[in-house]
């Protein structure tokens, strides 16, 4: 995997984030499905990834991965303008509100250091094991040369069990407070070497 840096591989990285996650509940409870949107959206995520140089793109362009240090606070004039947008021409007052609120309710379940999974997301291909098995071995490296546990999110409980077969523990849950979801809040610690 590389870090995402060119343009061409940010336009791709925002579609294949589109794709994977356009009919998403954890998504569409506050963005309707509507691809244009969810490419807006995900430009933003995956520009503070990238920020933080933590935006990845798997070597066969099918795959991506956003994983950065957590409590890593990033001003950067084009991300404002962006969520001033995403707020005023994408979602609204209202559901605006409402994510930040939900973000801030995450934030407090998750630990202030550790690195933090924002986004996995593969478009299905014929080859797709190997681009998961890339994935791992990144989140991997990245674990071991940081020194830091990673944590992340899903609401989906299919997820939750596969990130479980990964090395993920669940060390809370909690129901989603504005959509019938539940929010699966996962562990992987440092491996102990032997």
């Amino acid at each position: 995997m590389k870090l995402i840096t060119k343009r061409e591989d940010i336009r791709l990285a925002e579609a294949i984030l589109a794709d994977c996650y356009l009919h998403a509940p954890n998504i569409t409870w506050f963005m309707e499905k509507n691809r244009k949107k969810a490419c807006f959206f995900f430009s933003m995520v995956l520009q503070e990834a990238m920020l933080k140089k933590g935006a990845y793109l798997s070597e066969d362009r099918k795959g991506v991965l956003l994983l950065y240090p957590q409590g890593k606070s990033i001003f950067h004039p084009c991300l404002l303008l962006r969520k001033l947008m995403l707020v005023l021409f994408y979602l609204g007052p209202k559901k605006s509100v409402q994510l930040i609120k939900t973000q801030q309710i995450q934030a407090v379940q998750r630990p202030k250091t550790g690195l933090y999974g924002m986004a996995l997301a593969i478009l299905p291909h014929e080859n797709l094991w190997k681009t998961q098995l890339e994935i791992k071995r990144k989140m991997n490296q990245i674990q071991l040369e940081s020194g830091l546990s990673i944590y992340l999110e899903t609401t989906n409980e299919r997820y939750a069990i596969l990130y479980e077969k990964l090395g993920f523990s669940i060390y809370q849950k909690i129901a989603h407070p504005y959509a019938n979801l539940s929010v699966w809040f996962m562990k992987k610690d440092i491996p102990e070497l032997p």
